[in-house]
């Protein structure tokens, strides 16, 4: 039986693009072999890493324009973050992205692309090779803007999720309320005193 030709170490942990996997040398047989498997076009993946949330992501930041984020509760997800679904049901959904506002229409039928412009002056953070707008503003963004039905007792868990992770430092969290637009301020801040004393009443049980 023939054994497929070994990848190179640097396509063994990651997702890459074919494109990349060609210029190091494999053939095309090589990148239809039983190994990877192909969750985006043009993009394939080592089966021998299983399929995660983040690893999704990963995969289709691939396939889009450079600097498009990773958003909604996908962003969640990589996040490390509470999901008010399984990380069984989000993987059945398309990847949400948002591309940046420079960015010329592109679509992909693949992706659940976001055209709504997430400000520039929001906070990125580049998790483990996935953009995606730091936790204190992706909770507010998520809750006050996002496109799901929360329950109340989840957005309780996910704030106090994010202010437990900043470790109830007022000042950060102030800081992304004041990121907030001026219409959903006050629900920003109201948000964040929920979520403290959510916290302190935790912590004093």
């Amino acid at each position: 039986m023939h054994r497929a030709t070994p990848l190179p170490d640097e396509l063994l942990s990651r997702p890459f693009r074919v494109s990349e996997a060609l210029e190091l040398g494999l053939t095309r047989k090589r990148l239809r072999s039983a190994d990877l498997w192909m969750p985006y076009r043009g993009v394939r993946v080592p089966r021998a890493l299983g399929w995660d949330p983040r690893l999704r992501a990963r995969s289709g930041l691939l396939v889009c324009p450079p600097g498009t984020l990773v958003v909604g509760l996908d962003a969640l997800a990589v996040a490390g973050l509470p999901l008010p679904i399984s990380e069984e049901a989000l993987l059945e959904r398309r990847l949400a992205v948002c591309a940046p506002p420079s960015t010329d229409p592109f679509e992909n039928d693949q992706l659940a692309v976001r055209w709504a412009a997430v400000s520039q002056l929001l906070p990125r953070v580049l998790d483990e090779g996935v953009l995606r707008l730091a936790d204190t503003d992706l909770w507010l963004h998520e809750v006050l803007g996002g496109r799901h039905q929360l329950t109340a007792g989840y957005r309780a868990r996910l704030g106090r999720a994010v202010v437990e992770r900043v470790d109830g430092d007022q000042r950060v969290l102030r800081a992304a309320v004041d990121r907030l637009g001026s219409s959903t301020r006050a629900r920003g801040q109201r948000l964040v005193d929920e979520a403290l004393e959510g916290r302190e009443t935790w912590l004093s049980a």
